[in-house]
């Protein structure tokens, strides 16, 4: 009997209570919202991601391939929105947890865990033509430690932002089995258009969900929510295995960012 308790115990996921039950992909356009709930899955895309915080000598930039979320609380979310568009999906934590999606690590660029990952890279950067065959695994962690890493603020759009605000997580696809580069160095953001049209065609590496692994649909304006009630409801027509019941699940879902903003 203790042992079936202490199993029920483990299967029970904590709450959230400074923090979001949820994980918002925030977009511009309505038709990328539509997109995404059409396909069921989010692409990624190659970010461009300023690293002068690392002081390598010609190493501007990073170019990472992934799916931005952020663990903001739903009324608190009008600043982040007002940056990166008023439309949105949320899906579970739990979910994104099982998808492998990640927060990353804000740094102090005066800490000394920060100075260590420094020396750690610049050695690694130093003996690239090493034998060693613990090289490759050491090399490996602070590629992904990269990707997953962001100053507590910085420059972005011309001013200077505090990164920390965004409470970001990130889903970043493996693609090692692809043509495509893991981490693209030094590239503008006009160049990433023809990267990010080639990682549409890579297999696999997309965020994939099912309609009911979303918690929320946001839209801006309630003038929008009859015609994308009405689109919402012709899935049921053009995605295979979509039935009523998903359609009103999914408009169910939905949430006017106008309203959140009058109500926070």
């Amino acid at each position: 009997m203790e042992n079936i308790i202490k199993k029920d115990i483990d299967k029970r996921k904590p709450k959230y209570r400074q923090s979001a039950n949820a994980l918002f992909n925030f977009m511009k356009q309505m038709d990328y919202l539509k997109e995404k709930l059409k396909n069921k899955e989010i692409v990624p895309r190659y970010v461009l991601e300023n690293v002068g915080h690392l002081k390598i000598m010609k190493l501007i930039s990073l170019q990472i391939p992934m799916i931005c979320f952020c663990d903001i609380n739903l009324h608190k979310v009008s600043p982040h929105a007002s940056v990166y568009g008023y439309y949105g999906i949320a899906f579970t934590k739990e979910f994104c947890l099982k998808k492998s999606v990640q927060p990353i690590n804000y740094i102090n660029e005066e800490s000394d865990y920060f100075k260590s990952f420094c020396n750690s890279l610049n050695w690694a950067l130093n003996n690239s033509d090493s034998k060693d065959c613990g090289f490759e695994m050491l090399t490996d962690h602070i590629v992904k430690s990269m990707m997953f890493m962001k100053p507590l603020e910085g420059p972005q759009d011309g001013d200077i932002k505090n990164f920390h605000d965004e409470q970001e997580w990130r889903y970043v696809p493996d693609l090692k089995a692809s043509s495509m580069k893991q981490l693209m160095t030094n590239h503008n953001k006009d160049e990433l258009g023809k990267y990010n049209e080639a990682l549409k065609k890579v297999p696999d590496i997309s965020f994939k969900f099912n309609y009911s692994d979303i918690k929320y649909l946001i839209i801006h304006a309630e003038e929008e929510r009859p015609d994308f009630i009405n689109w919402i409801m012709q899935l049921k027509e053009d995605v295979e295995g979509c039935t009523d019941e998903d359609c009103l699940d999914l408009i169910s879902k939905i949430r006017v960012f106008e309203t959140i903003e009058e109500d926070a």
